[in-house]
């Protein structure tokens, strides 16, 4: 969905997932196997984890101020606005402006 709002789109997964990643459309891809996203010193408007093994603490730091880490649960989407550094739980969609419904 990302792609059609014309996002920059970086992609997190493992070694076996990275040419499905591409083909799906990432700009970037990052295996996780061989390096730790969290680590690098690129910078994200969003971060959504959409298997829910990221901590919100260790996306702070590549998160930017103001951006948002959202994580689906067994089908549930909440995101977390990163804002002085203080997060607050929300719903997704009235926090995300760009899209329908939003």
């Amino acid at each position: 969905m990302a792609k059609y709002f014309d996002a920059h789109v970086t992609a997190v997964c493992n070694t076996k997932n990275v040419e499905l990643m591409r083909s799906l459309g990432a700009d970037a891809v990052i295996d996780y196997l061989q390096e730790d996203f969290t680590e690098k010193s690129e910078t994200y408007d969003i971060i959504f984890d959409t298997v829910g093994m990221l901590a919100f603490r260790r996306c702070r730091g590549p998160l930017k101020p103001g951006g948002m880490y959202a994580v689906t649960d067994s089908g549930s989407v909440g995101v977390i606005p990163h804002i002085g550094g203080s997060p607050c739980l929300e719903y997704c969609w009235p926090h995300l402006p760009h899209l329908p419904g939003g």
